[in-house]
């Protein structure tokens, strides 16, 4: 009889801790990891689009390169001035939802290092483009947001969003 270690240690697959499936072939979750890579691996993706400007770990850039997957880094470190209460720049949510709905992406993957507070915004507009009334998108940005300092004013954002902001 085999005993537990052995039947688990050779399949071990670590998803994100935030990971979930937004839409067909659209994924969303935290900065992934070398510990994600085999579950990320299985889900064949043909871009992953990074919010943010931590660095990302080597074996993850190796994987990406490896796997010749499209890669966009997008830098949202502008420090918004008093006045500006919007949690994320508008041209960053410009610029992902450009690469989400283009069909070529897919599949794709969008993170940020929190898997949140700028994934949560991008996906709440990207719900608001599918049509999805407001309380539903800031219903499902609630359910990865435990009260951050900037849950108010993600909110907002998700609320105001118009998708004008494509054209």
């Amino acid at each position: 009889m085999l005993s537990k270690a052995s039947i688990w240690s050779n399949n071990v697959v670590n998803p994100p801790k935030l990971f979930e499936l937004v839409s067909s072939h659209l994924y969303r979750s935290n900065m992934i990891t070398g510990n994600n890579i085999d579950f990320i691996e299985s889900l064949h993706l043909k871009t992953i689009v990074y919010i943010g400007n931590s660095p990302v770990e080597d074996a993850v850039l190796g994987f990406i390169r490896a796997r010749g997957i499209r890669f966009y880094a997008i830098n949202d470190s502008q420090r918004p001035s008093a006045e500006d209460w919007k949690p994320i720049q508008d041209d960053t949510v410009k610029r992902v939802l450009e690469v989400l709905l283009d069909d070529a992406n897919k599949p794709c993957l969008v993170m940020c290092d929190d898997g949140f507070s700028k994934t949560g915004v991008i996906v709440g507009c990207y719900r608001r483009m599918q049509h999805w009334c407001v309380t539903s998108s800031i219903q499902e940005y609630r359910r990865f947001d435990h009260d951050s300092p900037t849950s108010f004013s993600a909110e907002l954002y998700i609320e105001f969003f118009s998708p004008e902001l494509l054209s």
